[in-house]
């Protein structure tokens, strides 16, 4: 650049003028260093920095103009990766500028900015948030809040936050500062200079946000749109630029994708050493990454010497401490136990932890990351009693990181960012499991853990809106309208996948996460996660009385070593009182109950088909010893736990959601349900949290469906939209289907249901209870969405046809099948088919202006039923669903319960019509005279038992879930 050499030729006559040691001549320096930096000339700026920082030193009068010399200098350490030596620029340099212009000077809040920048760098944390609150506190006073200053201490102050693992503070400042650098750059992005890297970079620290809870596939979105940005402001030599390489090649990696993740970090590396150099803790960190690489490629002697040279360089630089140092002991750590040299592994995960435990303290994510990989190799050398220590350590830091996500993160952000710790539970399941002798409280451990984990995010949602409705906060109920208001839009987006309006969609997505955050973050529900989130198996256990007993059944994925592998087990933990530790009892292989629910062949069916005829395994014959088979996996090895047992509250997992466990036969030709009260829990935690068993009350409303007719006729059915949306209320909203659906059969009319729907109608309008028959054309979709806190009814009955297509028929379907067959999300492959559904149902082009009649469960959950008491679908398989690790099935289960319904009644297979009538008249009948509800149920069902005891199907399929 002409400016650096004209600016080098005037230093040279400054020099031989008045020497080197004054105020022009050091001025003039750190102007060239500045533009050397500007041009990627990183050895020559730091060399010239290297000179005035002798320089300055041998300076003697410290006034204040010595003290921005040495802010100026030390910044440009920290930008070349010399964080040490810009440590102690900064410091000295803070003290002075404190000194002489005092602690609200606008000059202290950039002093302060440099400094905590730089302690960031090296994992000198604590004082990093104070300097930044405080510089922010300074500026904003100075300059106000709308400035590039302001927005640049936000996105370091993020990035301190992020390294520090409190990423619940991270997003809502990332998104500020975003925001101030839109409003004074412009959205166009055509600038150019620091303050447009200073955006790009912002944009990728949002990246980061994602990188950490686990949503890979989002992270690399925006470090992609950061990378576009950053190739118009920055030169490819640029740090900001590299750092960009080696964050989406951390991502790639997290993905698997090696070759995309080795090449990237080979392009940041190169770069690196040929602009700064390779003593930089950048170059140091980013070798670090690409041995990690090579390790999970199982190149073990590469990744070996990657690390060996980059813990070398780290330790140059900054001397075997800071967190950084840590990371790479970690990392090495991990690759000497894959390589089975367990004792080297062993000292550097020590080393790894004491410095971090010393740096960042114990609560810090890197520590946590290393304690759990010293635990794991403690298993693997059968140090067992070490082990179990360590894992309940690591079990307790990983809950309260848990806890934390919670706090901040949408409902699918946190499915994602909670993997790594249903992860751990199957690790510990398969240690514990293995050495139940060894460790006494292991049942007490497992059980816990599975009571947290089971339905942890539907519940979390459900405390949301509770606490949100009931605050009576209006600026917070306003926000809580209008995410329903946004999840509605975005369902009808969803289930009407035009191209034309992809970016729409996209944006309606992003706009209800951040609502769903807003409100997870102002609702001051923590409390009340809190308390839910601390169930104990021991408060279940205060629930119960003598004669009964609770049933946790849980799955677990199987480790080998230090692999999760395919193979998935159940166990079941049984609670009585006076137990001093649940029992845990290993039950059978997944694989053994798969041979059970799928038929021998090349054709698997899903479970929920065991049941749709007479082959059905639990129908009498032959087929029964099928049965017999499931009552000796999961249930014979419970009895001898159960003596003097006469009410079981279960709770099924996985697959077993999909049992009907009243009807399994005993030994003695008798069925379960013969012997036991049994009482269906989502969780048994649910006891805890149990409020007194409900009847229906005079005030109630209630509101029933039946006899809908498919076959679409415009105006008929127009006139039934019309009398139930004046009725119930004058809203009505319009969505429409695709027409590639490829549905031959016709939806045939189930005349039993208008006959069932008109009895229970009579039930409670003879008890004076309030109650709304909608039937034919008025039993339409339009109705169902009409439902609002205020006019949902506390009893709301459906009797149609239901829908559910398995995950596995998805793939199959892909290219034919319609959108209730194919979609990802397993809540539009499940739902109710209602007033005119036929038509779409078949193919057909939807009506304008009307519903289309199937109301997915994906539509169901965007519904406000927080006063509904109770929902009876009474509909074929409506308790199926795509099973999800510990949140139970995605089908018409959940939707209901996110929209807040308090007790289901479902069915697991389709129940003839004239049966479905009989139980659920039985069932009302004995409600509204005032039995509980669970009792009732049980009753319709002994009925039902009793009288069609030799053909289960007709009433075993039903289940009642609170």
């Amino acid at each position: 650049m002409p400016a650096i050499i004209f600016g080098e030729e005037y230093l040279d006559q400054i020099d031989k003028k008045w020497g080197k040691k004054n105020v022009t001549y050091i001025t003039y320096s750190i102007a060239i260093i500045k533009l050397q930096l500007k041009a990627n000339n990183f050895i020559k700026a730091r060399a010239r920095a290297e000179g005035i920082f002798q320089l300055l030193k041998e300076i003697s009068d410290r006034e204040l103009i010595y003290a921005y010399f040495l802010n100026n200098i030390g910044d440009a350490f920290r930008e070349v990766g010399d964080y040490w030596k810009a440590k102690e620029c900064l410091e000295e340099s803070a003290s002075l500028i404190l000194k002489f212009q005092g602690e609200d000077s606008s000059e202290y809040a950039t002093s302060l900015f440099n400094l905590a920048s730089c302690y960031m760098s090296i994992g000198y944390f604590d004082k990093v948030s104070q300097f930044y609150q405080q510089s922010l506190k300074i500026t904003e006073k100075k300059s106000g809040k709308n400035t590039l200053k302001y927005a640049r201490i936000l996105n370091n102050l993020a990035a301190f936050y992020e390294r520090d693992g409190q990423l619940n503070k991270v997003e809502p400042l990332i998104r500020e500062a975003l925001a101030i650098y839109r409003n004074k750059l412009g959205e166009s992005n055509s600038f150019f200079g620091q303050d447009s890297v200073s955006y790009a970079t912002t944009v990728s620290f949002l990246g980061g946000y994602y990188f950490d809870v686990e949503q890979y596939d989002k992270a690399i979105e925006i470090y992609l749109q950061a990378h576009e940005l950053m190739k118009k402001v920055a030169d490819v030599k640029h740090p900001a630029y590299i750092g960009l390489l080696n964050h989406l090649g951390m991502t790639y990696t997290k993905k698997k994708q090696f070759a995309k993740a080795d090449s990237l970090y080979r392009r940041a590396l190169v770069s690196i050493r040929n602009n700064i150099g390779e003593e930089n803790s950048n170059y140091a960190a980013y070798l670090n990454n690409l041995a990690e690489v090579n390790h999970f490629q199982k190149k073990y002697d590469a990744a070996d010497s990657l690390f060996q040279l980059a813990l070398q360089i780290k330790k140059r630089i900054a001397g075997n401490k800071g967190h950084s140092y840590a990371i790479s002991l970690n990392n090495m750590g991990s690759l000497y136990t894959s390589m089975k040299r367990y004792q080297a592994a062993d000292s550097l995960f020590k080393e790894a932890m004491q410095i971090d435990e010393m740096t960042v303290g114990k609560d810090h994510p890197g520590y946590t990351v290393s304690l759990h990989n010293y635990s794991q190799l403690q298993v693997l050398r059968q140090n067992w009693t070490l082990a179990d220590s360590l894992l309940k350590l690591n079990l307790a830091a990983q809950l309260k990181e848990s806890k934390l996500f919670s706090q901040f993160l949408s409902e699918y952000e946190n499915t994602q960012a909670q993997k790594p710790f249903s992860q751990l539970f199957n690790y510990l399941a398969t240690f514990y499991t293995q050495h139940l002798n060894r460790f006494s409280h292991a049942p007490s451990l497992l059980l816990n853990t599975a009571l947290y984990l089971k339905g942890n995010l539907l519940q979390n949602v459900d405390l949301l809106r509770h606490r949100v409705t009931a605050s009576g906060d209006t600026s917070l109920l306003r926000v809580f309208g209008e995410w329903q208001t946004q999840k509605r839009a975005l369902a009808q987006l969803i289930q009407n996948p035009d191209p034309a309006r992809l970016a729409t969609r996209t944006e309606l997505t992003e706009r209800v996460e951040q609502l769903e955050k807003q409100l997870t973050r102002q609702s001051q529900s923590f409390r009340l996660l809190e308390e839910a989130q601390q169930i104990q198996w021991m408060d279940v256990q205060k629930r119960l009385k003598p004669h009964q007993a609770a049933i946790e059944f849980v799955r677990y994925a199987l480790y080998k070593g230090l692999r999760q592998t395919d193979s998935v087990y159940y166990v079941a933990f049984v609670i009585r009182p006076g137990y001093l530790q649940p029992k845990l009892i290993t039950l059978c292989d997944a694989k053994q109950l798969d041979a059970i629910f799928r038929p021998i062949g090349s054709s698997r069916r899903p479970v929920g088909q065991l049941y749709a005829s007479r082959g059905s395994i639990l129908i009498g014959g032959a087929k029964t010893a099928y049965g017999r088979r499931l009552y000796q996996l999961l249930w014979a090895p419970l009895e001898q736990h159960l003596t003097g047992v006469e009410e079981i509250y279960y709770s099924p997992d996985g697959g077993l959601h999909q049992l009907a466990f009243a009807a399994l036969p005993l030994p003695d030709g008798r069925l379960l349900s013969d012997k036991y009260r049994l009482y269906q829990r989502f969780s048994t935690r649910t006891l805890v949290q149990e409020q007194p068993g409900t009847v229906p009350q005079p005030n109630w409303n209630t509101v029933v469906y039946g006899g809908s007719i498919f076959k679409a006729d415009s105006a008929a059915w127009s006139m039934g939209v019309h009398q139930t949306t004046t009725t119930i209320d004058n809203r009505l909203a319009i969505n429409s289907l695709p027409i590639n659906l490829t549905r031959s059969n016709s939806l045939a009319y189930l005349p039993g249901t208008l006959a069932e729907a008109s009895a229970i109608h009579r039930l409670f309008q003879n008890r004076q209870i309030s109650s709304q028959l909608l039937t034919e054309w008025r039993a339409n979709e339009e109705s169902f969405k009409l439902f609002e806190r205020s006019s949902a009814p506390q009893v709301l009955h459906v009797a149609t046809h239901g829908f559910f297509s398995p995950a596995r028929l998805r793939q199959k379907d892909a290219v034919t099948g319609n959108l209730y067959q194919t979609a990802e999300n397993p809540l539009l492959r499940s739902g109710l088919l209602l007033a005119g559904a036929e038509r779409v149902w078949m193919g057909g082009r939807p009506i304008t202006g009307l519903e289309d009649g199937i109301l997915t469960a994906y539509e169901v959950a965007q519904l406000n039923l927080d006063r509904t008491e109770l929902v009876v679908l009474s509909a074929c398989e409506t308790g199926l669903g795509d099973v999800m690790d510990s949140e139970g099935v995605y089908g018409l289960q959940r939707a209901f319960k996110l929209a807040g319904a308090r007790r289901l009644v479902m069915s697991l297979w389709k129940v003839p019509d004239q049966e479905t009538s009989e139980f659920m008249i039985e069932f009302y009948r004995s409600w509204i005279q005032g039995i509980p509800v669970e009792k009732a149920f049980l009753q319709a069902q002994e009925m039902m038992r009793n009288r069609h005891r030799a053909d289960p199907i007709k009433w075993a399929g039903f289940v009642l879930v609170e």
